[in-house]
């Protein structure tokens, strides 16, 4: 491509020129007939098995879209991501999404822009976003309705989730340029200088200590923490628990928040007579848990800073999977000495008397 065809063509000239070889149709027809064969699989399945053959479906319609993309389309879908997230964070806290809940129906742009105390013509921008990106329906010219995803972002606790992965984890995650530029390109062993911590403009003060510290951004945290942990019943059947005698333990919830997790499990399984401990900091712990007194032991508990003081049979796939959300949620990118505690607390030996740690 000359200069003058930089200057006068499109994007997709710049797409189609920079492309590499296209896919082979037999490349694609191996794709298609997989994703037509877990469809087929999908269509005669029991509905216990209809999740995982979706997963199946899920990898193959990845994997479809990637191959019949070009590297720059792939590039540019990538660097724009961040502006999707920017558009949701935006209309939660316009109130969009709960505006077109109460609705109970379609909404129009000149009424929700009424409605948000916001300018019309950036109303539509946003929602013009949204639409494209597939989060909102757009069920004629001007009027927009949930799509499922939508819902999700109706509920307050989802929303908090996103409001804190924006606010904390995606402008900490902003900063990382200049940390690594200024600390060296290693993996950061301070958790009181991490990268969260220089995003926020603060030394020696660690996520949680931050958190604490601004009572707003504690409480974005912790309802987030609890509308992300919604469904984990369906994860792990807690009925195979009911048979453990009172005295022993049988669940741990290791940052458990303020005991959303918990409760659920509890109304679920009303059966489960072992006792149930939660465990988080004691900023966390301390007032308006959700779980009546004596129900369960709360437990003050850092897993960054102390070995896990209960220890049990934790079963594999869920160990390893509330591994990584504990990691996750609570910022293992930053604070490598994460790994380290969560490595003691599954090594530190068995004991008959606790059976599954959360």
């Amino acid at each position: 491509m000359n200069a003058d065809m930089l200057l006068t063509g499109t994007m997709d000239d710049l797409v189609t020129t920079r492309t590499a070889s296209l896919p082979s149709p037999a490349e694609l027809q191996l794709i298609f007939e997989a994703l037509s064969k877990f469809i087929t699989q999908y269509e005669s399945s029991p509905k216990d098995e209809k999740r995982e053959i979706l997963k199946h479906i899920q990898d193959a319609a990845i994997s479809l879209a990637r191959t019949s993309a070009s590297p720059m389309e792939s590039l540019m879908s990538f660097l724009f991501q961040p502006h999707h997230n920017a558009c949701v964070r935006v209309a939660i806290g316009m109130g969009v999404f709960d505006h077109i809940t109460a609705r109970g129906g379609p909404l129009s742009l000149e009424l929700l822009a009424e409605k948000t105390r916001s300018e019309p013509e950036f109303v539509f921008r946003i929602l013009r976003a949204l639409v494209a990106m597939d989060i909102l329906h757009e069920s004629q010219p001007g009027f927009y309705s949930h799509t499922p995803l939508s819902e999700l972002l109706a509920d307050s606790g989802i929303q908090a989730y996103a409001v804190h992965q924006w606010d904390n984890i995606n402008f900490c995650m902003s900063q990382f340029g200049s940390y690594f530029e200024k600390h060296g390109y290693r993996s950061p062993a301070d958790p009181k200088n991490a990268p969260f911590t220089c995003a926020m403009g603060m030394e020696n003060a660690s996520f949680f200590e931050i958190l604490e510290l601004n009572p707003t951004r504690m409480d974005v945290f912790n309802r987030g923490m609890a509308g992300f942990n919604t469904g984990v019943v369906a994860l792990y059947d807690f009925g195979s628990l009911e048979n453990i005698s009172q005295e022993a333990v049988a669940i741990v919830d290791v940052g458990g928040g303020k005991g959303h997790t918990l409760l659920e499990i509890l109304d679920t399984f009303p059966a489960l007579k072992g006792r149930c401990v939660l465990q988080d900091l004691p900023a966390v712990l301390h007032g308006n848990v959700v779980i009546p007194d004596g129900d369960i032991c709360l437990q003050p508990y850092d897993f960054f800073r102390e070995v896990q003081p209960v220890n049990g049979r934790i079963p594999h796939a869920i160990s390893e999977y509330f591994a990584w959300l504990i990691r996750h949620q609570e910022l293992q990118y930053i604070c490598t000495n994460g790994f380290f505690m969560i490595g003691q607390t599954q090594t530190a030996g068995p004991s008959s008397e606790t059976y599954l740690q959360l």
